[in-house]
């Protein structure tokens, strides 16, 4: 669990064979809980989801993390956007 700030904190995940970062929040015995959002899936499905972020299996997961680590190390001028 890596904590950001007084209210959030996000943690890597693996689930076979794919990693996910989840958002989430210190529980007060230092344990992680989840956050959650509404999410629709089809018209009037609605259901409560966590907040993740899919990074793909081992190998596309440290590409993505390291393309954002280099983004991040760039000049303002460097970023495309």
């Amino acid at each position: 669990m890596f904590k950001i700030n007084e209210w959030d904190c996000i943690e890597l995940n693996e689930y076979k064979g794919n990693y996910e970062i989840t958002l989430g929040y210190a529980k007060k015995d230092g344990s992680f809980g989840v956050k959650f959002c509404k999410r629709e899936f089809g018209k009037g499905n609605e259901k409560n989801v966590p907040v993740k972020i899919p990074l793909g299996d081992k190998e596309k997961a440290i590409s993505v993390l390291r393309s954002l680590l280099e983004e991040l190390e760039s000049t303002d001028d460097d970023v495309p956007f």
